[in-house]
C-alpha cells in the first residue's frame, strides 16, 4: 500500500510492538507518519500473526496473559537472534579490519623496498 511506504520497513515491527504492548496508540502512529490508521492496524494484524498472536475476533482477548507471554517470549528469542547475529557481524568486522591493516602494512613494507631497489638502480647506472 503507498500509504504504507511512508514508513521505512524495518520500522513496522517496532511501531506494531508498541502498539501491541500498549505503549502507543494506532492513530498515534497514522498521525506521525501521515498514514491512514488502517494500514497501521493491517500492519499490527500482520505483526500478532507472526508473533502467534490471537487475532481481534469475538472471543479473543488480545491481551490475555497466555498470549502476551507469548508473544514477549517470541520477542525476547528475536531479539536474542539479533544480538548473536550483531555479535557475529561485530566479530567478522574486527576480523576484516585485522586483515586490512595486515595488508596495508604489507603493501608499506613493498613501497618501501621497491623504493629502495630503484635508489638501488639508479646509484648502479
Amino acid at each position: 500500500m503507498a500509504f504504507e511506504r511512508k514508513v521505512p520497513e524495518g520500522l513496522w515491527d517496532n511501531l506494531s510492538d508498541s502498539v501491541i504492548s500498549g505503549e502507543r496508540s494506532v492513530k498515534d502512529i497514522a498521525d506521525e507518519y501521515g498514514i491512514t490508521v488502517s494500514a497501521v492496524q493491517k500492519r499490527i494484524r500482520q505483526r500478532r500473526e507472526a508473533l502467534g498472536m490471537p487475532l481481534a475476533g469475538p472471543g479473543h482477548n488480545l491481551n490475555s496473559p497466555a498470549a502476551t507471554s507469548k508473544a514477549l517470549a517470541k520477542l525476547k528469542s528475536e531479539n536474542t537472534e539479533q544480538k548473536s547475529t550483531i555479535e557475529d557481524l561485530q566479530r567478522q568486522l574486527t576480523t576484516e579490519r585485522r586483515r586490512s591493516e595486515s595488508a596495508e602494512a604489507s603493501i608499506a613494507d613493498l613501497q618501501t623496498t621497491l623504493e629502495h631497489f630503484r635508489g638501488t638502480l639508479r646509484a648502479v647506472m
